[in-house]
C-alpha cells in the first residue's frame, strides 16, 4: 500500500488542495492507501466539470452532439483526451447548489463518501487522482452548480493490500460521516424514492483485490445506549442489484435502513471471509453534526 506521496501542486488554500488532503486523509486513516496527484487526470477533471457548466448537463458522459468542451464520452475516454495512459479510470462527482465554491473541495468528499458507488470509486485501489471544482464565474456562465469532481486511475496497476486485510470506510474514530444518503446514481435500493425515503450512509467493506469478500452479517448500534439500527442485508458481487460488483468480488458494502442521527457515535460489527477465512470487524465511527 502506498503511505507517502509527493507534496501536491494545488493552490494553497484551493478547493482542490482542501479535496486532496481530506480524501487521502481518510483513505490512510481507513488503509486504502494514497493517491498521488496527477496533472493529467486534474485536466480530465476540469475539462467535464467546465463541459458540465457550459452545457447545463449533469452527467458523467458528454454528448459529442453538445460540442462546446467536448473531450469524451466516458471518462476514460477524457483521461486519454488529457495524455493519461489507456487504463483504468473512475469518477466521482457531486453538485454544490448555491453558485460558490468556498466549501466545496471537503464538503464534496463528505457527500461522496456517504453513497454506496461514489464512496467505491473514491475507496478503490486505484494509484492517481485529479481534483476539479469549479463554478460557473469560472467559464463564464450564470449558473448556480457547482461540480467538485474527482478522477481517479490505475496507469501503474492497483494498489494491493495484505491477503488477509480487511478494511472499512468508515472505520475506528473516523468522524464528520454524513448522516444520510439522498439520491445516487445507479440507485442502490431500485424503486426506492431516496429523495423522499433517504437511507443512511454507507459502509465500505474492501479485501485485496483479485481476492473474493463475502458478508455474512452486519449490525450496528448507538453508542450512548446501545439502541439497535436497522441495516439493509449486505452486499457483494452478483447480489449488488446494479450489477456494479460483478467484476469486483473483493468490494461489499451494508447500508442503514434509515438516516443517522447527526453528532452521534455508532459501533459495528460486521462478518464474513476473505478468500474463504473467517473476519469480524468491530469498529467506532461519529456522524457529522
Amino acid at each position: 500500500m502506498v503511505t507517502e506521496v509527493a507534496t501536491p501542486s494545488y493552490a494553497e488554500g484551493s478547493e482542490e488542495l482542501a479535496a486532496f488532503k481530506l480524501l487521502n486523509a481518510e483513505r490512510l486513516h481507513c488503509g486504502f492507501g494514497a493517491l498521488k496527484q496527477d496533472s493529467r487526470l486534474d485536466m480530465a477533471a476540469r475539462a467535464h466539470a467546465d463541459w458540465i457548466l457550459i452545457n447545463k448537463i449533469l452527467s458523467h458522459y458528454e454528448d459529442p452532439l453538445s460540442p462546446l468542451g467536448f473531450t469524451g464520452v466516458y471518462p476514460v475516454d477524457r483521461a486519454v483526451y488529457a495524455g493519461y495512459p489507456m487504463a483504468p479510470v473512475g469518477e466521482g462527482i457531486t453538485f454544490g447548489v448555491d453558485g460558490t465554491k468556498t466549501g466545496r473541495g471537503e464538503r464534496g468528499i463528505r457527500e461522496l463518501f456517504a453513497g454506496v458507488y461514489h464512496a467505491i470509486g473514491l475507496l478503490k485501489p486505484m494509484r492517481d487522482v485529479g481534483i476539479s471544482v469549479r463554478s460557473g464565474a469560472d467559464v463564464a456562465q450564470s449558473t448556480l452548480v457547482v461540480p467538485t469532481e474527482i478522477v481517479t486511475g490505475a496507469a501503474e496497476g492497483f494498489q494491493l493490500q495484505a491477503p488477509d486485510a480487511v478494511v472499512t470506510y468508515p472505520c475506528e474514530g473516523v468522524t464528520g460521516v454524513e448522516s444520510a444518503l439522498g439520491l445516487e446514481d445507479p440507485n442502490p435500493v431500485p424503486g426506492r424514492n431516496l429523495g423522499t425515503r433517504p437511507l443512511g450512509s454507507a459502509i465500505v467493506v474492501m479485501v485485496r483485490y483479485g481476492q473474493t469478500l463475502t458478508l455474512t452479517s452486519a449490525s450496528m448500534v448507538r453508542v450512548s445506549d446501545g439502541q439497535a439500527v436497522v441495516m439493509r442485508a449486505p452486499v457483494t458481487g452478483a447480489a449488488d442489484p446494479n450489477g456494479q460488483l460483478l467484476n469486483d468480488p473483493h468490494i461489499g458494502y451494508v447500508i442503514p435502513e434509515s438516516p443517522l442521527d447527526p453528532g452521534t457515535a455508532y459501533r459495528v460489527t460486521i462478518r464474513g471471509t476473505n478468500n474463504g477465512a473467517a473476519f469480524e470487524r468491530v469498529f467506532s465511527f461519529t456522524t457529522a453534526s
